[in-house]
């Protein structure tokens, strides 16, 4: 290491040691944060739930049945009160005098002769004393019913055991360190990651940003220094604060996780040593390559202040990969070994599954660095940068510029993703496939927003290509809308699996819930909705607005790229990028977002339609056959030659 890159590194942690933030986010938080956070949840449920269990619910009980009524009284935790008027029970319930009535006036015991229960638990379930009481007089009547099954069966075969009809055991043939590794590697890696990221954000956000905004950067570079070097010196105190922020929060976690106040199903347990040791390697990697990440944004942002404005959609983004790491549904395969972020975070768990492999590491540790070197570059380039050095461009950050019209748009477009995920995932759960319709017709409403927010003037149906096209467009639509299905759900969709298997348990509840739908209102819901909601936020309002920041190539790539991200499926990422380029390229050579339109319902439909059909007849003709193949590609080229007879794409705009 040459005097001037010592010093250079001397000058950096000088300058960080005096920094509050990196020994809060850096050393206090991993050391301290998660056994004091875990240690005190944990307290606070194990005082909460002794306290419950030490309580008695009053209840009531209706009804002549005493097989039920002598149960209660003898339960402990419950205590039946009969001083409660029939007629006000309902009442008392609510007012929390009782937490529950069970109702066995219509008898209890259901002999297969009705659909409906015959016996009623009303409770508040908003009150957790009256939900804790619920569930006691559940685990009553079961033992109630198993009585009666038992009594019963020992009637019927004169003195026969039920449990002697069918004996069973289960054994659990996993290691002990292969029990604690599944627990933990459910929560580890996530809580690993944001630690990370956390005291990453501390050491570099005010590297570069915090230099530019105190002007401090021009003066490093007095001295005969190549920038390559003052690169490399920040990356390197980057570099080792992340890595230690990393291992002392992988110790602390590990402590935390073998105290037992990271709950878990197989309750609390030392994570092997191998497993630590593996963890401990990978963090290295890790550390260096987001400490990169956070450097660059530091680079890239020209106040310390933007620079934080950019770290919480960054950590948003690398956080997907610690959640799908829960799951153990994505197998780190050789292609999943080289996506960064995600290569370690399924290493880690397999790695705590007893699962991880030598060479699989190594590729995983060659390719983080890899990607490490790729951002430094930009790094580096940044720092030649005179603008950067000097701190230049004093607009603010949303200003009526090109490069402020670049930020309003993907900050709106980030912000509108969040909120399709979020108010999706809400209406959804609350109204089925209603909601799912809801929140599609919520796009149109954001992308006027997004229209209104990022564009520098112009009319809405100009940035939105609110025009027909020219006939020969509607052609080419449906062409290249037919040509894609084969190509997409019978080549890329079976290939994709080999690398990138969906889980069936993932996406099962949506099937059900869409598959028990009529095929008018599915139609309407996956096929006709998207086809006109998705369109005008993606090809109308992003494509629009990018068309006028920059070449239409990228236009088309960011545009694609927000067009996947907003589904927010990892399995459907690459094939709903390309159905976007498609898209893209559709509306540029027409100058219309009605042939998207078009595509896009035709596209979505047919699949559907495929589907229902082939669930109750057969193809006339092999689907996977030489004549569909033919026919699709025959379909593709004729979109093709259509797209080229339409006229040119506006002079201000390039060919592709």
């Amino acid at each position: 290491m040459s005097p001037l890159l010592r010093t250079l590194i001397r000058k950096e942690t000088s300058e960080l040691s005096r920094d509050r933030r990196v020994l809060l986010l850096g050393i206090l938080l991993p050391i301290l944060l998660y056994p004091a956070m875990m240690g005190g949840m944990s307290y606070l449920d194990e005082k909460s739930e002794s306290e419950t269990a030490a309580r008695t619910f009053p209840i009531a009980v209706t009804g002549d049945q005493s097989e039920v009524l002598d149960a209660f009284r003898a339960a402990e935790g419950l205590s039946v009160v009969e001083d409660v008027p029939a007629d006000s029970l309902r009442a008392a319930v609510e007012s929390g005098r009782i937490e529950l009535w069970v109702d066995a006036s219509q008898g209890w015991w259901d002999e297969g002769d009705s659909d409906l229960p015959k016996l009623r638990l009303l409770s508040k379930n908003s009150r957790d004393n009256s939900r804790e009481a619920k569930d006691r007089a559940h685990d009553v009547l079961r033992k109630v019913k198993r009585t009666e099954r038992e009594r019963r069966y020992e009637e019927r075969t004169e003195g026969g055991q039920l449990d002697a009809v069918l004996g069973h055991g289960s054994v659990d043939v996993s290691s002990e360190s292969e029990s604690a590794g599944a627990g933990a590697s459910r929560m580890l890696v996530y809580f690993l990651l944001v630690s990370i990221f956390m005291g990453g954000s501390a050491f570099a956000t005010d590297m570069i940003a915090g230099e530019k905004e105190r002007q401090t950067l021009e003066t490093l570079f007095l001295i005969p220094a190549d920038r390559d070097m003052v690169a490399r010196a920040k990356l390197i105190v980057v570099s080792v604060g992340t890595t230690l922020t990393g291992l002392l929060s992988l110790a602390s976690l590990a402590v935390t996780y073998r105290m037992g106040w990271i709950q878990s199903s197989n309750g609390p347990s030392a994570i092997s040593p191998a497993a630590l040791g593996q963890m401990a390697i990978l963090v290295v990697p890790l550390a260096l390559l987001i400490g990169t990440i956070l450097l660059a944004i530091s680079a890239y942002a020209r106040s310390l202040k933007e620079a934080q404005y950019y770290v919480l959609p960054v950590l948003f983004a690398l956080l997907i990969p610690a959640v799908l790491s829960m799951s153990q549904a994505i197998q780190l395969n050789m292609l999943m070994a080289v996506v960064p972020i995600a290569n370690v975070a399924f290493a880690m768990r397999d790695a705590m599954l007893g699962n991880s492999d030598v060479f699989r590491l190594i590729i995983v540790a060659t390719s983080t660095l890899f990607w490490t070197g790729l951002v430094l570059r930009f790094v580096s380039g940044s720092l030649r940068d005179e603008g950067t050095v000097l701190g230049f461009d004093p607009e603010p950050v949303f200003a009526k510029s090109p490069s402020g019209r670049g930020r309003a748009l993907h900050l709106s477009m980030l912000l509108v993703v969040l909120a399709h995920f979020y108010i999706g995932n809400l209406l959804q759960s609350e109204y089925g496939i209603a909601g799912l319709a809801i929140s599609l017709w919520l796009l149109p409403v954001y992308a006027i927003g997004v229209a209104r927010f990022a564009a520098n003037g112009g009319r809405l149906t100009d940035i939105f290509s609110w025009r027909l096209p020219h006939p020969a467009a509607w052609l080419a639509a449906l062409l290249l809308a037919v040509g894609m299905w084969l190509p997409m759900a019978g080549a890329l969709a079976p290939f994709q699996a080999r690398f990138l298997p969906m889980p069936t348990d993932g996406h099962a509840a949506i099937e059900a819930m869409l598959g028990a739908q009529a095929t008018w209102k599915l139609f309407s819901v996956v096929a006709l909705s998207p086809g006109i909601a998705e369109e005008l936020l993606f090809r109308g309002a992003c494509l629009g607005l990018l068309l006028r920041l920059g070449s239409v190539k990228r236009a088309i790539l960011l545009s694609s790229l927000y067009f996947a991200l907003i589904h927010l499926d990892v399995f459907r990422l690459a094939p709903t990028f390309l159905l976007g380029v498609a898209l893209a390229i559709l509306v540029v050579r027409s100058r219309s977002i009605f042939v998207a339109m078009l595509f896009h319902v035709i596209y979505n439909g047919g699949l559907l339609l495929g589907g229902r059909y082939a669930e109750t007849n057969d193809f006339p003709f092999d689907p996977q056959g030489v004549l569909a193949w033919s026919l699709s590609l025959a379909a593709l080229a004729g979109a093709v030659l259509v797209l080229r007879s339409l006229r040119k794409a506006e002079p201000d705009q390039v060919e592709i």
